[in-house]
């Protein structure tokens, strides 16, 4: 009796696979997704702002999200918001709430995250521009709460017109900075010491009429680059300076 059932379960089962196996055929790359999809964990629905941050933090080997939800900078009595992950579940473990006010000219400014890297002793870094130049900010944010401060160096000039975003080389600790087509980096550590030159200043300029969005690195300092118009995910060749 048993071994019927066995072989009714297994009649039904062969009919539904046919009928996946026949829905499937019709948009495999639908499919490819949807299996993809089911190997990954998702997180709760949290406010990633304009989703131009995802960085990882090598010395607590967290996830942290800037939340920037205007392009502008902030009113004073308004925070920056940033979001600390758990990589393995995907859960919010704490979130910081903070202002980050500077006095030019007489005006006072708080400004508006949309960077932000970590190197790989957990100091935070994030850039932005000013004038026809950038300008760099250091510091922490972890269990310890968040302590942030400007370089007293900047670039008086910078290349490109928009300021997409920043990452730590772990293979030469450079702090880099992607605007338009253009990547610019700096020694980190010179960053912490207020304390770089002209000298310090990379840069790599291509014509390639794309977007550049964000870059990363691997421990080689292979660097791995998301440009869009189209979306494309690019593998330096060799190890970036």
């Amino acid at each position: 009796a048993y071994t019927k059932k066995i072989a009714g379960y297994q009649n039904q089962i062969d009919s539904y696979q046919s009928q996946i196996d026949s829905v499937k055929s019709q948009d495999p790359e639908m499919f490819k997704y949807a299996d993809i999809a089911q190997t990954v964990t998702l997180s709760p629905q949290v406010d990633i702002g304009h989703g131009q941050t995802l960085s990882f933090n090598p010395a607590n080997q967290h996830l942290y999200i800037v939340e920037d939800n205007t392009l502008s900078d902030l009113p004073t009595d308004q925070d920056n918001t940033v979001l600390e992950m758990d990589p393995n579940t995907l859960k919010p473990i704490r979130e910081y709430n903070f202002k980050m006010l500077q006095t030019q000219d007489g005006q006072t400014s708080n400004l508006q995250l949309h960077t932000l890297a970590f190197d790989a002793n957990g100091n935070a870094y994030w850039g932005r521009k000013r004038g026809n130049g950038y300008m760099f900010f250091y510091g922490r944010i972890d269990q310890d709460g968040v302590k942030m401060a400007v370089s007293k160096e900047m670039l008086a000039s910078r290349g490109g017109a928009t300021n997409q975003g920043m990452a730590v080389n772990p293979a030469n600790n450079r702090l880099y900075f992607v605007s338009d087509d253009i990547l610019t980096s700096v020694p980190a550590n010179e960053v912490l010491k207020s304390s770089f030159s002209s000298k310090d200043v990379h840069y790599q300029v291509f014509n390639s009429h794309r977007e550049f969005e964000s870059l990363t690195f691997d421990q080689d300092g292979i660097g791995y680059l998301l440009a869009l118009w189209p979306a494309e995910l690019m593998k330096s060749a060799q190890p970036l300076n």
